[in-house]
This record gives C-alpha cells, structure tokens and sequence, in this order.
C-alpha cells in the first residue's frame, strides 16, 4: 500500500515544478488518481494491459535522454561510476554516510520487484529488460541529476523535473504519472495474487475472488482486498501528504522484504538443494551484512515514518498466522467430534439398498479427507444442494468401491469422497478428479441387499 501512495505523490509533485500555484492540488489530484484506479480493477487489466509495455518503453528512454543532456552538461559525474568514492565516503565519513543510506536506498528500490516475476517471464526476458533498458536508464537519469545539481546546486529541491527542458514538463509530468500507475497496478495485482495465495494455504478465510480473464489463470479481482486497499492508501497520501515524507517508510519496507528474502534463499539453498554449510556462511555473512546495514540506517528514521511498515507488517503476520492456528485447533476439534466418512460407510454397509443418484453430481470441498464436508454432513446441507438442483429422489444407500474409496448416501444423495492435491499455482478441476467414478455411479450401482 506504501507503494501507490509514494509513485503517485512523487510524478503528481512534478505540478509543483511546472506550476507552482498548482501544489495545493497535488493531494487531491493524486486521491482522484488513486480513487479511478481501484475502480477500474474489476475489469481487469487485460484491456489495457497491452499499453503498458510501451508506456514503460517510453518512460524509460525519456529518462535516459533527460539523463544523458545533463551528463553532457557537466561529464566530470562520470567518475561517479568508479565505487572508491562511495568507499571512501563510506570509510572517512562513516557517521554521515551511515544515515545517507536512508536514502541512498530508494536508488534502488523497484530493482527486487523486477526479478520477482521471474516465474511468469523467465530469466532471459528479465535479464534483457534489465540490462538493455532499465539498468542504462536509471544510471543516466541519476547521473544526469548528479549533473544538474553539481552545476547548480539550488536545483536539488527537485533535480527529475527540473532536467527536463521547459517545453517538456508538461509530457514529463503526465508519463510520469502514467509510468506510476503502472507500477501501482503491479502491485495491486500482486496484492490479489498473493491473497490468493494464502487463503489456498490455510493462512486466511476464503475470499470472493474474480477471475478478469476467460484465458489467464492470473488476472484476478479480490473486492475485500481491493477496498481495503484503495482505504489504506488515500489514508497514507493524506496523512503524509508528499512523497519526502513517505521516502523513510518505504525504505524500510524495501529493506525490510530484501532481507527476509535473502534469509529465505539461504534456506532454501541449504534445505532444498544440499548446498554445504560453510558455503551458505560465507554467501549468507556478505549479503546479510550489506542489508542488515540498510536496515539499522533505517532504523534510525523509525519515529519519521519507518515503524509504518512494521506495524503493518507486524499486523498482517498476526492475522495470517492467528487464523491459520485457529483453522487447525478447528480441524483437530471436528475429528475429534465428527464420526469419520469411512466409519459411517462401515456401520450401514448392512442395510445398503439400491442408489439412485443425481444425473448432475454435486461437488462439495473439504480440507479434511477423513470427514464429510459439512455441506453433506447435516440433512440441512443436503436440503440445500437439492433445491439448487432438484432431481429425482433417491434412497440411502453405501458402495465400497475398489481400492478402499467408498461411497455413502444419507436422504436423497450418495456421497462420495475422493482426494487429491495441487500446487498453488495449478487450476483446481474437480470434474476432472471425480467425473470418471460420478459416470459410473450416475447408472446406478447396485448394493448387496442384507435379507
């Protein structure tokens, strides 16, 4: 939610260089931005989605032009580009430096987000766009602004715009705004994707979630998310009311996620893959120094917005983490209380009679594969799913079937349970687990008659 809040305020800032009278509206025209573009997410992005590929192109090379006319200007920044000097300053001026990496962060904020859709583009696509494009871009725009303030240093109040020619600040201020919006839609479709996510692993309820799309899995709509979300963020712009007073949050929150992230890969590196010990120490040691020490910089900004991020990060671990306690406390209590499917297949197997079964089977999801959903459990349940669909009436009835899987009926339905399992990433597909053996039974499988 920090994200939106901070990209829009900081493109809609850009009024205040073109006009300075218009900064009383930068709030207001950044609420209607924000407000329009969570009212669109229902419709999904795949409409538009093909605009924004070119919208980032062009930001970028705009960027990088701005950039370059400010290198030419005054190319002794350059030398920027040799790392002893940022050594040197790290080393003869620690103190100073120390607190600057504060800010030095948000150079690169936006980088880990990039590689964090590896698994939809792949590597070489990633790879190519950061390296042809991205990468090139934000070096020239940086040093071009070194430039513009090295040259000037009164321009340091805001050095993006004001490199711009004055003819181009108009188009500037409304790419900017574009490129932005863009990069808010990005997250707001990671936000339903990983919503999604946690509710298919236990660790929130069950939403509504939308699908935007007839042919990607991965164009959702999540409402409850969504309006939380827009309320969250117009919150964020009118309480901090510009992008300065954001910039120590959502360092912190970049800090923040780069460091669990490296924590996690060396997990994985050594829990997954086998890598040796003292291989996961050295790489572990090098990394964690450098964003341990992003971190505590940050952590001295805490009273000027950078608790922000661990109060909702704090929250969020609370609520998933309650709720996927509570869901197995749930769990263990029903299997202790509720008569498991396959006893209650066992004590009528004796007085089993003829089934006839619905044409059209009912499917009702359970976590547990030892107990009938409570959709089928309770003569209230299946009174439902018959009024939804009424068909001819049946008998009460149990099959065993091969293999151990049994069938068992109770009023007007047989029930039978069938297991299976699917990554978070797979499309669940029920008619497919169960259509072969609902085909079966649907002629009517005939029980042993005890007398």
């Amino acid at each position: 939610m920090i994200t939106p809040a901070i990209s829009l305020l900081s493109a809609v800032e850009g009024l205040k260089v073109v006009q300075p009278s218009l900064e009383s509206a930068v709030v207001p025209i950044t609420a209607v931005i924000i407000v329009l573009l969570f009212l669109v997410q229902r419709r999904g992005t795949a409409a538009v989605g093909r605009m924004f590929g070119p919208v980032m192109v062009a930001w970028f090379v705009s960027i990088g032009a701005c950039g370059m006319a400010g290198i030419v200007g005054h190319p002794a920044i350059l030398r920027a580009l040799s790392p002893t000097y940022a050594l040197g300053f790290l080393v003869g001026h620690f103190g100073t430096a120390f607190f600057a990496l504060a800010a030095v962060v948000l150079a690169v904020t936006g980088a880990e987000a990039l590689y964090a859709d590896m698994g939809h583009f792949g590597r070489r696509a990633l790879t190519r766009g950061w390296m042809l494009l991205v990468f090139p871009a934000c070096v020239l725009s940086y040093f071009g602004q070194g430039a513009l303030i090295l040259a000037d240093p009164h321009s340091i109040s805001s050095p993006f715009f004001l490199l711009v020619p004055h003819w181009g600040r108009w188009p500037m201020v409304l790419l900017a705004t574009a490129a932005t919006v863009i990069a808010s839609q990005a997250v707001i479709t990671g936000a339903y994707s990983v919503t999604s996510q946690a509710a298919q692993l236990g660790y929130l309820p069950r939403l509504r979630i939308a699908h935007t799309s007839e042919s990607t899995i991965g164009q959702i709509y999540v409402p409850w998310i969504n309006w939380l979300l827009m309320v969250s963020v117009l919150t964020l712009v009118f309480a901090f009311r510009s992008s300065t007073a954001l910039a120590f949050a959502f360092g912190m929150a970049v800090t923040g996620t780069i460091t669990i992230t490296t924590l996690l890969f060396f997990y994985v590196a050594r829990a997954k893959w086998g890598t040796p010990t003292w291989l996961i120490a050295v790489g572990a040691t090098v990394l964690l120094f450098v964003d341990l020490l992003f971190v505590a910089a940050n952590l001295t900004k805490l009273v000027h917005g950078a608790w922000l991020p661990l109060l909702i990060g704090l929250t969020a671990f609370t609520v998933m983490t309650t709720w996927q306690r509570g869901r197995e406390l749930v769990t263990a209590e029903r299997m202790r209380v509720v008569t498991p499917s396959g006893a209650v297949s066992a004590r009528r197997a004796g007085s089993a009679r003829r089934i006839h079964a619905w044409p059209v089977p009912r499917v009702a999801v359970s976590r547990c594969s030892e107990v009938k959903p409570t959709a089928v459990r309770s003569p209230s349940g299946v009174r439902k799913m018959r009024a939804a669909h009424p068909e001819r009436p049946g008998r009460t009835g149990t099959y065993r079937g091969p293999a151990g899987n049994r069938s068992e009926g109770s009023g007007s339905s047989p029930c039978l349970r069938e297991g299976g399992r699917r990554g978070i990433w797979e499309t669940p597909d029920a008619g497919r687990l169960t259509g072969a053996r609902c085909r079966r039974y649907a002629r009517g499988p005939r029980f042993p008659d005890p007398s």
